[in-house]
């Protein structure tokens, strides 16, 4: 019952990804999620804005959509996506890396791929 209320379910949800072992498996699923929907719609040419928004909308854990709808503000004010995530300790530097990566060499679809195929590994081992 306290779980549908926005603060208690976000803080149930931090709590989650401090738990050893579930806490990285919970990250990384929503992680493989996120970055797959993100390369699958940028190779289809749609603007990134609306590709996050659509990744934003696969991500079930509300830290993780916290963070990714943070940056989603800070692409549509001018700035970078990697400069905002950072602010999230949440997220994993390899993530990080590879959306700064992306970002600095115009290669966000590729980038984005390569995290989806990394993290859905993770899970599999």
């Amino acid at each position: 019952m306290l779980r549908r209320i926005p603060p208690v379910r976000y803080q149930m949800d931090v709590m989650k990804t401090h738990i050893p072992i579930l806490g990285s498996l919970v990250i990384a699923t929503d992680l493989a999620r996120f970055s797959r929907t993100i390369a699958m719609l940028l190779a289809a040419e749609v603007a990134l804005s609306v590709a996050l928004d659509q990744g934003i909308h696969s991500t079930s854990n509300l830290a993780l959509r916290r963070a990714f709808e943070d940056a989603k503000e800070s692409l549509l004010s001018g700035h970078g996506l990697s400069e905002t995530l950072q602010k999230h300790p949440i997220l994993p530097n390899m993530f990080l890396e590879l959306v700064r990566i992306g970002e600095e060499t115009n290669s966000l679809r590729r980038t984005m791929n390569d995290a989806a195929t990394a993290y859905q590994k993770l899970l599999e081992r």
